[in-house]
């Protein structure tokens, strides 16, 4: 059985597990931003053009990007369990990614999936778009800052939460293996005492008189 390496938090590796991550992380960021901005538009700008349509992408972009983190998480967790318990072996993450670079991919990443979501509404609506200001709440500045700043946060707390998991989840593989390797071992130990059960003591009498006819003459001549 091969220990598992979770000697330290780390950010996923640079794999298609970890660039699947990011980019749902980004995917909810660039929703939260959505509407932050359409928030923030009503109060700081004249017109807010987020008023003028539906935003059916929003809930579509964080279902998917919060069912891709939670799949993540499971199948991660499923990864940890087979390596404990011997039947896959244990996967060293490759790269770790800084703070930094994890708040600048995430930003990056947001921002183009905002103006698409924004995109696709306007094409849903029958009013498609290619103005940028429109795209981004009515406002370049104000969407661009606002979408930063909600990817960052974003970012940071994604960073936050896999790092707790990560403390986490040696406690909790131990506990799921402990499980798995016990209750088997307990079967089969009450199997072997239900076994036994059923062998009854043999007489004393009875084993003495099958034993004479077997066993050499009591007196010998």
């Amino acid at each position: 059985m091969q220990p598992l390496e979770m000697d330290r938090p780390t950010w996923p590796a640079v794999r298609i597990g970890g660039i699947l991550a990011v980019i749902a992380v980004a995917m909810l960021a660039a929703a939260c931003a959505h509407m932050a901005i359409d928030a923030l538009g009503d109060v700081l700008l004249e017109h807010d053009s987020y008023d003028d349509l539906a935003h059916d992408t929003r809930s579509v972009a964080g279902t998917i990007a919060l069912a891709a983190l939670l799949l993540a998480g499971a199948r991660g967790m499923y990864e940890a369990v087979r390596c404990a318990l011997g039947r896959a072996a244990a996967r060293r993450v490759a790269v770790d990614l800084p703070l930094p670079a994890v708040i600048s991919a995430v930003v990056v990443l947001a921002i183009p999936i905002l103006i698409a979501m924004e995109a696709v509404d306007a094409i849903l609506a029958g009013t498609p778009t290619l103005d940028l200001s429109a795209l981004l709440g009515g406002s370049i500045a104000l969407g661009l800052i606002t979408t930063a700043a909600t990817a960052a946060l974003a970012a940071i707390g994604a960073t936050t939460l896999l790092r707790w998991c990560c403390s986490t989840q040696a406690l909790l593989v131990r506990i799921i293996v402990a499980c798995c390797v016990t209750r088997p071992a307990r079967c089969s130990a009450g199997i072997a005492r239900r076994a036994d059960g059923h062998v009854g003591a043999v007489p004393a009498t009875v084993h003495g008189r099958h034993a004479a006819k077997r066993g050499p003459p009591l007196l010998v001549s």
